[in-house]
């Protein structure tokens, strides 16, 4: 079983066998719920995202798992999601194990988001673009305001946030594409038209509001692309 900081500095993506939801919630309570991730954009919009508990079950699907057997019956599917799923999941009630056992087919369904969950803190902090999100149910009934993504070990990492109040948002959808011959992983992304320029991340403590990072992503790709250019 991986570590958490082996989780974050994986440089490919897990075995499942390495990984189980205990470590991913730790995972989360590490480099994700105590941070503010504050994104100003090219149009003048500001953004501020924070993790809370009860978002945790619901990005990685695991409700979907219990909607599939249980048909929507709230009082059957209501331990696997919100703070009641994540206190399962801390107290070592809700597994993997479990999940394969109560619907196999449904947790197929969310393998690839507990596998690749382990890059959400990196495309946070590495995007240059931010869609302002247009719903095409053609390709998905995905429904966010913005998405955040990033090609990262060879799949399209998404992440669907909405507004809650003012400039406050919360993750909402977390979506992984892999790339195969037949498919060249933008299916969420290729046809929205309507793309933000990032122009500062910065990455603060929510207890105290302290700045621990600032990121320029077009400046860091422009020093990137200058370095790649062959030298005359």
């Amino acid at each position: 079983m991986h570590t958490v900081k082996e989780l974050y500095e994986l440089k490919q993506k897990p075995n499942l066998s390495k990984i189980s939801l205990e470590l991913l919630l730790n995972y989360y309570e590490q480099y994700l719920k105590p941070y503010r991730f504050t994104y100003t954009l090219s149009n003048g919009t500001t953004v501020n995202l924070t993790f809370e508990d009860e978002k945790f079950c619901h990005l990685l699907g695991i409700e979907t798992v219990a909607i599939k057997k249980y048909k929507r019956k709230s009082h059957l599917t209501s331990p696997y999601k919100s703070v009641k799923g994540y206190r399962r999941i801390k107290e070592g009630k809700l597994t993997i194990k479990s999940l394969k056992q109560l619907e196999p087919n449904g947790f197929k369904s969310i393998k690839d988001k507990i596998i690749f969950f382990y890059l959400v803190p990196h495309i946070l902090e590495s995007p240059e673009i931010i869609i302002d999100y247009v719903q095409d149910p053609s390709v998905s009934l995905v429904n966010c305001k913005l998405m955040i993504f990033e090609l990262l070990h060879g799949v399209y990492v998404h992440l669907g946030i909405e507004i809650e109040k003012g400039n406050a948002y919360f993750p909402r959808t977390f979506l992984i594409e892999r790339i195969t011959v037949k498919n060249d992983g933008t299916r969420f992304i290729a046809n929205q038209p309507n793309r933000i320029t990032i122009e500062k991340i910065e990455k603060s403590y929510v207890s105290n509001g302290e700045i621990i990072s600032t990121i320029y992503p077009q400046k860091a790709k422009e020093i990137s692309d200058s370095e790649s250019e062959p030298q005359k």
